[in-house]
């Protein structure tokens, strides 16, 4: 029960983020700012339904974020770095 929870508000994190990616104006190098939030929200809610599911336990689920987290500062940096 606990672990379908966590599933829900996984999945909701990952739509907030799609959402929030669409906010921004259409300006400059904006549309790397939308792509790169949608496929971040993307890949959250399809952790959180493996996880509503149950088809990953929450221990790899965790690795799983944190792998996540890792490629995703890396991928921001190299996108987005300042000049």
């Amino acid at each position: 029960m606990l672990m379908q929870t966590l599933g829900a508000i996984i999945i909701l994190m990952g739509a907030v983020n799609i959402l929030l990616a669409n906010i921004f104006p259409d300006k400059n190098n904006v549309y790397l700012y939308k792509l790169y939030y949608s496929i971040l929200g993307i890949v959250t809610i399809i952790l959180g339904v493996f996880l509503e599911l149950s088809i990953i336990s929450g221990e790899i689920l965790i690795v799983l974020l944190v792998v996540l987290l890792i490629v995703s500062k890396i991928i921001k940096y190299k996108l987005f770095k300042l000049k």
